[in-house]
């Protein structure tokens, strides 16, 4: 004799749906030579197992020497058994284990009433290298925090596990990209629809600032990391932060050479145009080379990171020196020692002032009496 014991592995709600749907399970004798794998059903020897006599049985049979017996289950109500698990509402299984405990064999369905959400998280650094992918060091896994809300629930759930996978590339090496997977979340919901099974939970899953919640600027959502700023974009589960190079700045030089200063007609002064190649903003700076030198450097400041065009303005005195080219490029980055854009210039008018020249205004305040001192430079160009 063989004891036959039908377990369920799901959650109440779910159990109460497979009770009600399969109404019994049908197991099977089989028997095989020791020592083969090839097991056949032992006529007549089926069981039926249901709610009515607490999905438990026996089978009695007479055994043949050399032989072993196990049951196997054939059907749920009128689903049969295919491949170890059963189509339910044409989308779900149930898979079927088999365990021996002593005389009695356990028969054990498992439904898989969880299910999971799987995403990348993606870091634009905008080819600044200056500032770090922000990743936890002790876990690896990227500062970000991650909310999921279910069934268009206003507040989110909690009830879950996140794994964060780092990708790399092709030589093995470490990407600004993991993939994530959220497990554990409940797959069905009870709507009083005639069939649990076919209420499906829905998901969303967002990323949100741990200090400031949904901030938006415009239209862009923003989260500040470890101090930077990333604009958050999405495309379904895919989530990627770009760093908002925008709020970064960083310094450029730009250094003048003549070769010969007029020293009676007192500095020459040279003014640029700098202009952003992303967003057209243009700034402008000027360089005064006192009559006693021939060179001079100026330090821009404080200017917001990406690639510009600097312009020298035309000048009456001076033109660029032979092979000199003007509009140049240059790149101003974020934390780090400025590029150095030289000017060289050829002097070729000696002719005194001109309504072409610059003068540059100089406003003092004597904190002392409280006056203001104006005067003026001439540049002799």
């Amino acid at each position: 004799t063989i004891t036959v014991e039908k377990k369920w592995n799901a959650t109440n709600a779910i159990l109460d749906e497979i009770f009600e749907n399969a109404a019994s399970v049908t197991v099977q004798l089989t028997e095989k030579r020791s020592g083969e794998t090839a097991a056949t059903p032992v006529d007549g020897k089926t069981l039926t197992l249901n709610k009515s006599n607490g999905w438990t049985g026996t089978i009695t049979f007479l055994p043949k020497a050399g032989y072993e017996y196990a049951v196997v289950e054939t059907k749920v109500g009128d689903e049969t058994l295919s491949d170890t698990r059963y189509t339910m509402s044409d989308t779900e299984y149930l898979t079927v284990s088999y365990e021996v405990d002593g005389e009695k064999q356990i028969v054990e369905n498992t439904i898989n009433a969880t299910t999971s959400i799987t995403g990348t998280k993606t870091f634009d650094m905008q080819g600044i290298d200056t500032v770090k992918v922000p990743v936890d060091e002790t876990t690896g896994a990227p500062k970000v925090d991650l909310v999921v809300y279910k069934n268009g629930g206003a507040d989110p759930i909690s009830d879950y596990t996140l794994n964060w996978v780092r990708q790399q590339d092709d030589s093995g090496k470490d990407t600004d990209a993991w993939t994530y997977t959220i497990s554990g979340l409940d797959k069905y919901y009870d709507s009083d629809s005639d069939s649990l099974l076919d209420d499906t939970c829905s998901y969303v899953v967002k990323e949100i600032d741990k200090d400031n919640g949904f901030k938006y600027e415009g239209s862009d959502q923003i989260v500040n990391i470890d101090g930077y700023d990333y604009i958050v974009t999405k495309d379904g589960n895919n989530i990627t932060n770009t760093l908002d190079k925008k709020k970064l700045f960083g310094d450029i030089k730009i250094t003048k050479e003549i070769d010969e200063n007029v020293a009676t007609n007192g500095q020459a002064i040279f003014t640029f145009e700098l202009v952003h190649k992303d967003t057209g903003l243009k700034l402008y700076k000027t360089i005064t080379i006192p009559a006693s030198s021939k060179k001079e450097s100026v330090t821009i400041s404080g200017i917001p990171v990406g690639d510009y065009t600097i312009t020298e303005l035309e000048t009456l005195r001076y033109n660029l020196a032979a092979g000199e080219t003007n509009n140049k490029s240059a790149k101003v980055e974020y934390n780090k020692t400025p590029q150095d854009v030289e000017f060289k210039n050829t002097l070729v008018n000696k002719n005194n002032f001109s309504d072409t020249d610059v003068v540059v205004n100089q406003f003092r305040k004597n904190a002392t009496t409280k006056t203001i001192t104006i005067s003026n430079t001439k540049g002799l160009q």
